[in-house]
């Protein structure tokens, strides 16, 4: 067993404003993972500030959840600083003004969302973003080399700062293959066909996930006949649901399709167990760790070249890359998966989750403590 007992030299105050609750268990699920695994290294966490779940878009529901979250780090800056060394910030954009004038060692941990300024108010938290992450004390964590380069562009700031951390990486002990009776009993148990190829989409059901591309791919192979004897499972839910289910019924293609809501991380190693492959047309992703879950259990991931996932995805050699929104070559790949032997599928398969091994959950965890120790003891 290994011993981290010469990791407690750092205390982390941890805040966000994601973080999974009873009625959203997969909102933020990955700042959960990041406390739990860094806990599991030696890590202390004096400290946690959180928003809980996905709050209602009412206004005033927002504003309380807010208020009492800025009321919290205040709080923790003028009467807690005793207790940490270090401020870990993930979704740095609504917090960040509160910041500017901290001594304290801080990391900015950048998932994505933050660079999408679509109103008045975020531009004005993003200028005191781009103040912060200037300043000396301040490190910067992003989830891939795409999203490093997406993100200097912006803040041009020296490369030193930047520390690639892959989301807290993937749990190979949660995400793993299942034996073929087990995937069978599964599928029995959620009424997926035993008997048919089963195609997978799981995500979030909004626009930027882009589930109607994988639709329209469905609907290309069906009106072409390029397929037969299939049935496509969609995990998630979102604000597109009912748009795709009357696009759907619109088309006559209810009968291909199977909704499911969404799973915990133990639920879904089964649901990605069920699948032979995974559709993820995402028109964006600073990483995609959705995509390496469903490379762990050994499925073929066929995503569109969306900057994350071009970082782990070797086309046509651990999986496949289209275009964004081309749902005829993504038509295309699918009958192209099908119609490999079997040797083939197996070799694809091992490649994934070959590189699936690189993003564990451990490993990645176990070099941002380093990280973050080397920025500690540089600077004592």
């Amino acid at each position: 067993m290994n011993n981290y007992s010469n990791n407690n030299g750092l205390r982390i105050w941890v805040i966000s404003n994601m973080y999974p609750s009873d009625f959203n268990p997969r909102y933020g699920v990955f700042v959960k993972n990041f406390v739990l695994s860094l806990e599991k290294l030696g890590i202390k966490f004096p400290l946690k500030t959180y928003i809980y779940g996905q709050k209602s878009n009412r206004f005033l529901t927002k504003v309380k959840a807010y208020f009492t979250f800025f009321l919290k780090i205040l709080t923790g800056l003028a009467l807690k600083k005793d207790t940490y060394n270090i401020i870990y910030i993930h979704f740095p954009l609504h917090v960040a003004f509160l910041f500017l004038f901290s001594k304290k060692k801080i990391v900015l941990n950048f998932h994505g969302s933050e660079l999408k300024q679509s109103n008045r108010y975020t531009k004005i938290l993003f200028f005191f973003l781009k103040k912060l992450c200037k300043k000396k004390n301040v490190r910067i964590v992003v989830p891939s080399p795409f999203y490093k380069q997406k993100l200097n562009s912006i803040l041009s700031i020296n490369d030193n700062k930047f520390i690639i951390y892959p989301s807290g990486g993937i749990g190979l002990n949660v995400f793993k293959p299942l034996i073929k009776n087990e995937i069978n009993r599964i599928k029995v148990l959620n009424s997926i066909s035993v008997e048919k190829k089963i195609i997978g989409f799981i995500s979030s059901l909004i626009e930027n996930k882009d589930p109607f591309t994988f639709v329209k791919s469905i609907e290309e192979l069906v009106s072409k006949k390029s397929l037969q004897n299939f049935e496509c499972i969609i995990v998630g839910d979102g604000k597109l649901k009912n748009d795709l289910i009357e696009y759907m019924y619109s088309r006559n293609l209810t009968k291909y399709f199977k909704f499911y809501p969404v799973q915990n991380q133990t639920e879904l190693n089964k649901f990605f167990n069920s699948i032979d492959l995974f559709v993820f047309p995402s028109r964006e992703e600073s990483l995609g760790l959705v995509g390496l879950e469903a490379m762990a259990v050994g499925k073929i991931v066929i995503s569109a070249k969306n900057g994350g996932a071009e970082t782990y995805i070797n086309n046509r050699k651990n999986g496949y890359l289209f275009q964004p929104n081309d749902y005829e070559e993504l038509a295309n790949l699918i009958c192209n998966y099908y119609e490999l032997t079997e040797n083939e599928k197996h070799l694809l398969s091992e490649n994934a989750m070959k590189k699936a091994q690189e993003y564990e959950s451990e490993r990645v965890n176990l070099n941002l403590i380093k990280e973050m120790k080397g920025w500690i003891l540089k600077d004592s």
